[in-house]
């Protein structure tokens, strides 16, 4: 019998997570800075996409390692 005044367990809550390479968000912004406004720089406030009020249970900002470009010099038998 459920109890009176509570709406009891309504089950598990959405939750959405948003992730930001940051190295790969400023390089898009610079190459769009550079493209359409002439260079520009973009003050962005990371802190606004923590907000609640966007949705997001929680933020992920890391910066991924770069892409490796293959050693001229290495064999091709070791890229595979």
């Amino acid at each position: 019998m459920p109890m009176s005044g509570g709406l009891g367990y309504q089950g598990p809550r959405e939750i959405r997570y948003l992730f930001i390479d940051g190295g790969s968000l400023r390089g898009r912004l610079a190459n769009i800075s550079e493209k359409y406004f002439g260079g520009k720089t973009f003050n962005i406030d990371f802190a606004n996409f923590v907000a609640q009020e966007k949705g997001f249970t929680k933020v992920f900002y890391y910066d991924a390692l770069p892409v490796r470009e293959p050693n001229v010099g290495m064999s091709r038998s070791l890229l595979k």
